[in-house]
Order: C-alpha cells, then structure tokens, then sequence
C-alpha cells in the first residue's frame, strides 16, 4: 500500500542514471500513478523542472522538513 502523498518532499535511494538522476537528489512527488509508482518533479535552484519521471515508492525515502511528533 502507497504511504507518499502528493505534494511530498523525496530522495532518490537508488540511481536512474537515464534521466541523469541519482542517489540522494530531493524531489516533490506530483502525482500517485500506482500503489508502488508516484511521478516525482525534480527541479534546479531556479525552479526549472530538469525531470519529471516515474520512480517506484521502494526507490524513495520521505524527507521532514521538522522532527516527527514525539
């Protein structure tokens, strides 16, 4: 079951070297395409989209902009 929502802040656990992406870059995820497949934006500094790909949920790790609630 899908546990990313859209909107979320993600980074890339593994290479995707075809799209020139790789471990640890940050995107946001702007669509959920299947339990297991979201579409996520990656952006330069400018926020010029540099990919917009399809990327399994296994391959992402969510990023917190704040500590989880204790």
């Amino acid at each position: 079951m899908n546990t990313f929502k859209e909107l979320e802040t993600v980074a890339l656990l593994k290479n995707i070297p075809e799209h020139n992406m790789y471990r640890g870059d940050v995107g946001v995820i702007v669509s959920l395409l299947s339990d297991d497949t979201v579409e996520i934006e990656f952006s330069n500094k400018d926020g010029k989209t540099v990919a917009l790909i399809p990327v399994q949920t296994t391959h992402l790790i969510k990023l917190r902009m704040q500590p989880a609630a204790v």
